[in-house]
């Protein structure tokens, strides 16, 4: 935040000066790019609010420049200082500068101020910029003006611009300037460039100055961060100079010379955007990076006051941690993580990457359970709190069974199943569960439990059969008898770590993430847009107006199908299911998209079953997690009404009707709590709506094996509603590859022809904010604007599509995907 209140402390000072001082000339474009190391065009972001404004769209973080010149005593020119400094909007494609310079000999002076907005992006766009002047104008004369600039970069190989500086004090006459840069290399080791300005008026007044004035030159970066700039002028003027990038802050010096002399020297520090590093081609420590794990991995966060850590960042992260050629190794804390399984398995096989590459990973744990310590056993080295334990105890599953508390209540309640896995009402139609669903859960449990306990005896080197019979010999290991049995390898405090990676590496240093990427592309690396990849986001139960929302998430779907800058699409899928025109709806518009030849990736993440599996079906390729839970095709639906119920709460209901079954579902209204229906199902109603449900579960069948091209008796054979793992779906074909998030981009991008780096496009938009964080705390606990009840959610929900055919799994699988 620091950053906003330095533009508005500027902005201030600006508001309290106007008043005080005239203005009647402009500055030219020379003038106005002394202090640049090259035509604007040309070099990483220009000078911001000076010279060609539209160049602002190339850069995606904020940055400032401080840059002032000294002169020798015989100089009859002023002294300048000055500083710009640009703030991208975020998510939106524009971007904001603001910058001044002031010009003068001691007591006299003027400062010119420029504010400037571009919009477009790294290929291209135009800005607009307004510029005043306060100070003493005895000698300089000023007036406000605009500038009007243009940027377009479609390739690695050329940039062009156009810039327009119109005085408004007289719109006959202003600069017309033209750049052209060009990189031979088409990389960024040379840049050659020069720029063509026509003045309507003399540019150096009191000269007899050309009105026609050009420039031409030449930056040369042999080694990443050191460039070398040399850049003549039509004036017979030279200007050389060095830049040292050194990341976030970089240093400049440039000598300006005419025929015979020097006439000033300017100075320039860098602050804020991203740079290539010089310190990348030397010797460095060997750095571990510090990361904690605590609390959970969201997909999206909010775009104020929310520094949730999010799966795509996480992941991202860990991929330059493994490609830092300066990075040694990680460190992870993992204490009060809580991360669904799904996305452990993703970043640990991220971290089992960076092992492979040679690099060590050290993690932290206190207490953690059989799923927390699986995701830890990757590491190199595991740590384990003097006081904390690991509970092994295995995995179970249990499900509430609320017939009986119905019936207590004189609500009925009506399951519409005619397929043995599918069993998504019957907690509240029975009292214990069903065969199917014993059996498929039962599975489920034992895939995951392999995929635990192989994970962990591999990377452990422990017998297999060691770690099952410790399964049922022991619930806990304490520190001590973890040592012995090699599931740990030390124990110490996280806040001792340094002590341990010291032993690991007497080098070693620990540093942050903000501190890597040496080998991460920055903004000027390669001209023109990145191609794109959108991930979309589909979260939650399958909804028009919530849970993924399809009313609008079609949308973007759309947007996306629709954008020539995007490539590919990836869905990433964590659903149970729901409504299955919500479901159709997105699983119509991806289809769309691939008739357009746009690849369609799926990656599903904790949960994607019946509805789930429906936005599936229809992707060029399905990525799953071993531990994703998939599948699920089938169609139930179940009928709350009440027996006498209404009767014990004193109501009684009374209807009028045209059309036989035009009564069905409605019921009195419990004090604007719920309504439920007076009656339950007539025989001709309950026929007739396993007729609807089979003939959509038929429907349903055809349509994977019309978007997996495979036979319905093959979809038949697997469906009925039986979930499966991700490995058991990609065994019987309805996955095709096991991987992450990641490995769906990865695979989206050779998919559309990407051969370098993807810009990912995150979709639905970021929200603002999240208002319950501002909520107050009641005895040290905050109270939500909205309490969270899982079992009266999915009673809403049931209430809410009450009789309607569904394509869902059981509810209670949503809650894994918000862990």
């Amino acid at each position: 935040m620091y950053r906003y209140a330095i533009l508005w402390c500027l902005l201030l000072y600006i508001l309290v000066s106007l008043p005080l001082y005239s203005q009647t000339g402009t500055l030219s474009w020379q003038e106005q790019t002394r202090f640049s190391t090259a035509t604007p065009n040309a070099f990483r972001y220009g000078y911001h609010t000076f010279g060609n404004v539209a160049m602002m769209n190339a850069n995606n973080s904020f940055d400032m420049m401080a840059t002032f010149a000294t002169r020798p005593t015989t100089s009859p020119l002023p002294g300048m200082w000055g500083m710009s400094m640009m703030f991208p909007s975020g998510i939106l494609p524009f971007a904001q500068g603001l910058g001044f310079i002031r010009t003068g000999y001691d007591s006299l002076a003027v400062v010119d101020w420029r504010y400037a907005i571009a919009f477009g992006g790294k290929s291209g766009g135009i800005g607009i910029g307004y510029g005043w002047s306060t100070g003493d104008d005895t000698l300089f004369k000023r007036s406000g003006q605009l500038t009007f600039s243009f940027m377009q970069r479609n390739n690695d190989l050329s940039s062009t611009g156009y810039t327009r500086i119109q005085p408004l004090r007289d719109f006959a006459i202003g600069d017309n300037v033209f750049e052209l840069s060009i990189r031979p290399l088409s990389n960024y080791r040379l840049t050659l460039y020069g720029d063509v300005a026509y003045y309507d008026r003399n540019p150096l007044p009191n000269t007899d100055s050309s009105r026609l004035r050009y420039s031409v030159g030449g930056i040369i970066e042999p080694i990443n961060g050191l460039r070398i700039n040399g850049r003549y002028f039509s004036d017979k003027r030279l200007s050389v100079g060095v830049d040292i990038g050194l990341g976030a802050l970089g240093f400049a010096f440039h000598q300006h010379n005419n025929s015979s002399t020097t006439e000033y020297n300017t100075y320039t520090l860098h602050l804020g955007g991203d740079d290539r590093s010089i310190t990348s081609a030397m010797s460095s420590p060997h750095r571990y990076v510090n990361m904690s794990l605590l609390g959970g991995i969201k997909y999206q966060r909010y775009q104020l006051f929310d520094n949730s850590r999010t799966l795509l960042e996480t992941l991202e992260q860990l991929e330059e941690i493994r490609n830092d050629n300066t990075v040694y190794g990680v460190v992870l804390n993992c204490s009060g993580m809580n991360i669904a399984d799904e996305m452990m398995w993703e970043l640990r096989e991220h971290l089992q990457l960076i092992h492979k590459a040679g690099k060590q990973v050290v993690i932290y744990i206190d207490r953690v359970d059989l799923s927390d310590y699986y995701f830890a056993s990757v590491a190199s080295k595991i740590v384990l709190d003097p006081v904390g334990s690991i509970y092994l105890g295995g995995y179970a599953s249990g499900r509430t069974y609320m017939k009986r508390t119905l019936e207590k209540i004189g609500v009925g309640y009506d399951e519409l199943r005619f397929f043995k896995y599918k069993s998504a009402a019957e907690g509240f139609a029975r009292t214990d569960m069903s065969e199917g669903e014993r059996e498929q859960r039962t599975k489920l449990l034992q895939d995951r439990y392999d995929l635990a306990s192989s994970g962990i005896a591999s990377a452990r080197k422990l017998s297999k059969q060691m770690f099952d019979s410790l399964l049922d010999a022991k619930m806990m290991l304490l520190p001590e008898e973890a040592i012995k049995l090699g599931f740990a390898d030390t124990l110490a405090r996280f806040d001792d770590l340094s002590e341990v990676v010291k032993k690991i590496d007497p080098e070693a240093m620990m540093s942050s993430m903000r501190f890597v990427g040496s080998n991460r592309e920055v903004g000027d690396e390669r001209w023109g847009n990145d191609e794109s990849i959108a991930v979309i986001y589909a979260i939650g139960a399958c909804s028009m107006d919530g849970g993924i929302n399809a009313r609008s998430l079609v949308h973007d779907v759309e947007s996306a199908a629709n954008n020539p800058a995007i490539k590919a699409i990836v869905l990433r899928v964590d659903s149970p299911g729901g409504d299955p025109l919500a479901s159709d709806l997105i699983a119509k518009a991806l289809l769309t998209a691939k008739k357009k030849k746009k690849p369609v990736i799926v990656s599903q993440g904790v949960v994607a079953g019946s509805g789930g599996y429906w936005l599936s079906m229809n992707a060029d390729v399905i990525v799953a997690a071993p531990n994703t839970i998939t599948g699920s095709i089938g169609v139930i639906s179940s009928f709350f009404y009440t027996k006498w119920l209404a009767d014990t709460a004193g109501l009684n209901f009374d209807v009028v009707k045209i059309g036989k079954f035009s009564d069905i579902g409605l019921g009195p209204d419990f004090m604007g709590l719920a309504s439920i229906p007076a009656r339950g199902y007539t025989t001709e109603e309950r026929t007739q709506r396993e007729q609807d449900i089979r003939a959509m579960y038929k429907d349903f069948v055809a349509r994977v094996a019309s978007g997996r091209n495979k036979d319905t008796s093959v979809i038949a054979n697997i469906a009925q509603g039986r979930v499966w793992s991700g490995t058991d779906g990609k065994n019987i074909g309805l996955v095709d590859e096991i991987g992450g998030l990641a490995d769906a981009i990865n695979i989206a991008k050779q998919k559309a022809g990407i051969q370098g780096k993807a810009n990912i496009i995150e979709l639905p938009a970021q929200r603002l904010i999240d208002f319950n964080q501002f909520m107050p705390k009641l005895i040290g606990v905050s109270v939500p604007l909205v309490q969270q009840n899982p079992m009266l959610d999915l009673f809403k929900f049931r209430l809410e599509n009450n009789g309607k055919p569904m394509v869902m799994m059981p509810l209670e699988w949503d809650e894994e995907i918000t862990k």
